[in-house]
């Protein structure tokens, strides 16, 4: 099977595919992305080289905070939204940033109706912004 690229579909399509797992392979993919990050994106994803040196030099302390978000939602079978707002054969629009951009976002929303009771709903959101690569 083709892997699909690092995308806002290609995410969705990963985390389909996780989230029918059985339990057991579900927690060892999410202690995977939890102790190497980035070779797990590698195993799921077509990473383009431009991606990976953009990974290479997040410092470190985010990176490890990215990688317990992304086990921990994993692991739990949340929604992880990944959003990627520029295309990948274009340009980039002039921004308050250096063209390379990242942040990770959770919400929790609260909600209780006398029929359904009382629940809480988790999502992750991760922006990752980068100019398109040569590769």
């Amino acid at each position: 099977m083709e892997k699909p690229v690092l995308d806002s579909l290609g995410a969705q399509q990963v985390l389909a595919s996780l989230y029918d797992l059985p339990e057991s392979d579900l927690q060892q993919e999410s202690q995977e992305a939890q102790k190497n990050l980035t070779a797990w994106l590698e195993k799921h994803f077509d990473m383009k080289a431009h991606q990976l040196t953009y990974l290479a030099n997040i410092p470190e302390g985010y990176f490890t905070f990215l990688s317990e978000k992304i086990s921990h939602f994993l692991s739990l079978r949340l929604p992880i939204q990944l959003v990627m707002p520029y295309a990948a054969d274009k340009e980039l629009p002039p921004i308050d940033h250096p063209g390379k951009l990242l942040i990770t976002g959770e919400s929790s929303t609260a909600t209780y109706a006398p029929q359904t009771g009382y629940a809480i709903t988790e999502s992750l959101q991760i922006t990752f912004a980068i100019p398109p690569g040569e590769d």
